[in-house]
Order: C-alpha cells, then structure tokens, then sequence
C-alpha cells in the first residue's frame, strides 16, 4: 500500500500497535563534495523530522526519531554519502538508543 508520508496515520490504513522508526539522516555532501547546497537541503529535512514525528505518533503506534545527525561528520564517509565502518557503528548505535 503506498500512502503518502506527508499526512498518514497507521490506524488510517489498518495498522494499530506498530511502532515506526525513522532516522534523521547523518551529514551529507553530495557531488564528490562540491555541492554544499545538499548538506543544506538534507539538514532542513532533518530539522523537519521530530514534528512530523510527533504529528504522526499516537499513544498505540508511536513514531520514533532516531538522531544520526547530531555529531556525524560527511568526511567519514569516502563519498561523502556512504559512511565507513566507524559511521556505520555511530548509526547504529544511534538506532539503538532511539529504541
């Protein structure tokens, strides 16, 4: 079923008790870091992300935020997108902690 992100409820289409998790995504520089505007585009979306949260959260089907934002670093990443094995740990510990 697609539904669209901007104005769903899980008791809308017949899920009641789930718990969702989304992720404010870490620091990225698009472009072979030549495109700084991403970094920008990507941090307003992210900034977004706890209200649309907490707009979508019900007392039965919770939405949680995981913050992989805050203390990442694009240059971890060889691309500047993907990160290595010490981003991917920081991710997932923060993945953790938001459960």
């Amino acid at each position: 079923m697609v539904v669209p992100l901007r104005r769903w409820r899980l008791a809308e289409i017949g899920l009641r008790g789930v718990v969702v998790m989304v992720a404010q995504i870490h620091k990225i520089i698009t472009d072979n870091c030549t495109n700084m505007a991403s970094t920008t585009n990507a941090e307003q979306l992210v900034m977004a992300i706890p209200a649309w949260a907490a707009s979508q959260s019900t007392a039965d089907s919770p939405v949680l935020v995981a913050d992989l934002w805050t203390n990442s670093d694009a240059h971890e990443a060889m691309d500047f997108v993907h990160p290595i094995d010490a981003g991917a740990e920081r991710m997932g510990m923060k993945w953790y902690k938001a459960l």
